[in-house]
């Protein structure tokens, strides 16, 4: 898969405004184009991210489910594959009307921004790893971030912002680099009015605040998948290919901050995973290859509508997936409880404010098992040493998360200790990924084989 690659013209770099002010460069190289790294790709751009919002045994989860699964029967129709490492567009689409092919670009924009973003990484930041690429449903959750906090001029949180987050991280130290992606997607030819208009969406966001840290977001990624023309016999192929801009942050519009609490975003994104593979996983149970893994760490299956593609998860991350999903639903119930008492909390954490915010909580539509955990994670922190922190550049209701994702309740441990377990249950995939030709997602958590 080619990539195109755009770089600021260098007198006009502070002036960015559309396609007219950049130059294109090298291309960027991607591995081969194989079924198993594109559905990685899928996975890690949020390719069934809307299952997380069900509980496994809910009928709208199923339903889903059913909907996602011929839906991407549909897309992978409209797909030719050329060997050994390209796809080219299926010459029947022609015929087929735009917004019938709409599904098609959408998905493969963020398949293409999750490539391009490994790509741009790998050559021009060598001493760094991708740590993460979050889909805007795992950094933007309820539970992870904060929308009231943020003013997008006019947008919200959920339509205005980059699609994904990408982090960054060195390799010889603890040392994080944040940076927004947009990502655009057309069934025809490179599209420079959609690329204009991610340009203005990824600017958007200026920096991204932790529970410890403030972090300016430096560069910024724009991809669009589109198809490209190249001479094969009589009918020209129309192969997939990738346009990526990478300009400077503009100093145009009122840009905005994030404030996120990334312990639960990791959370949501072991979540994720667990739904994709039972989305995506046709039958387990498959023979497990020599190798890093073994059926005591990790299930096999093959692919739904792939008969010579592998996915495996980690079995940590179907294990956990219940006890984590109603770990996070609780924690949001009590930080959407505690969003309303911050005015009257004058910025400290004490009793009297978790009095307040079991009260608020109790009194809202919860599950019992939710009502439950919310109440036990309350009854845990507040027994702590009441939080004074007047540093402003922090909501109250993420200092009240820091508290929460430490919080231990029985039987289930704390966020913080669920996501460590999940992380290091996920460590053996990702090497095996390394070593053994397979491809995984950022979090480590699913890996694809085949052709």
């Amino acid at each position: 898969m080619k990539i195109h690659y755009y770089v600021p013209d260098g007198i006009k770099k502070a002036q960015v405004r559309d396609g007219a002010d950049l130059r294109e460069t090298t291309p960027l190289s991607v591995a081969p184009l194989t079924a198993a790294r594109v559905q990685a790709a899928a996975c890690d751009s949020g390719y069934g991210s809307a299952l997380s919002l069900y509980g496994a045994s809910s009928p709208d989860y199923q339903d889903l489910q059913r909907h996602l699964r011929a839906r991407a029967r549909m897309v992978l129709t409209t797909l030719r594959r050329i060997p050994p490492d390209d796809y080219a567009r299926a010459g029947f689409s022609d015929v087929l009307d735009g917004t019938e092919l709409g599904d098609l670009g959408f998905l493969l924009g963020g398949i293409c921004a999750r490539l391009a973003a490994e790509a741009w990484i790998s050559k021009f930041h060598k001493g760094w790893d991708l740590k993460h690429f979050w889909h805007r449903s795992v950094y933007a959750a309820r539970a992870t971030a904060n929308a009231r906090t943020v003013d997008f001029s006019g947008g919200t949180l959920a339509t205005k912002n980059a699609d994904y987050l990408l982090v960054r991280k060195s390799k010889n130290s603890s040392a994080l680099r944040w940076h927004a992606v947009e990502a655009k997607g057309t069934h025809g030819n490179e599209d420079w009015g959609d690329l204009n208009r991610g340009i203005e969406q990824a600017n958007e966001l200026a920096m991204v605040v932790d529970e410890t840290r403030v972090h300016a977001l430096g560069d910024y990624l724009v991809a669009q998948a589109h198809f490209g023309s190249t001479s094969s016999g009589v009918r020209p192929l129309r192969l997939l290919t990738g346009s990526l801009i990478d300009p400077p942050p503009s100093p145009r519009g009122k840009r905005s901050q994030i404030y996120i609490v990334p312990a639960l975003a990791e959370l949501r994104s072991f979540i994720m995973s667990a739904d994709q593979f039972r989305l995506l996983a046709r039958s387990s149970g498959v023979e497990v290859p020599g190798g890093a893994i073994s059926s005591t760490n990790s299930v096999f299956a093959r692919l739904e509508g792939g008969e010579r593609t592998r996915l495996v998860v980690a079995t940590v991350v179907l294990a956990l997936r219940n006890q984590a999903q109603e770990l996070l639903a609780a924690i949001e119930a009590v930080l959407d409880a505690a969003r309303l008492l911050e005015q009257r909390a004058e910025g400290r954490i004490d009793g009297h404010f978790w009095a307040a915010t079991r009260s608020v909580l109790l009194a809202g539509p919860l599950s019992e098992a939710n009502r439950t955990i919310g109440v036990q994670l309350i009854d845990t922190v507040s027994r702590r040493t009441p939080l004074q922190d007047n540093d402003l550049r922090r909501p109250l209701w993420m200092k009240a998360a820091r508290l929460l994702v430490a919080a231990s309740i029985p039987n289930t441990g704390s966020a913080r200790e669920l996501t460590s377990r999940l992380r290091n249950g996920c460590e053996v995939i990702r090497e095996m990924s390394r070593s053994e030709g397979w491809f995984s997602t950022s979090n480590g958590a699913l890996a694809f084989s085949g052709d």
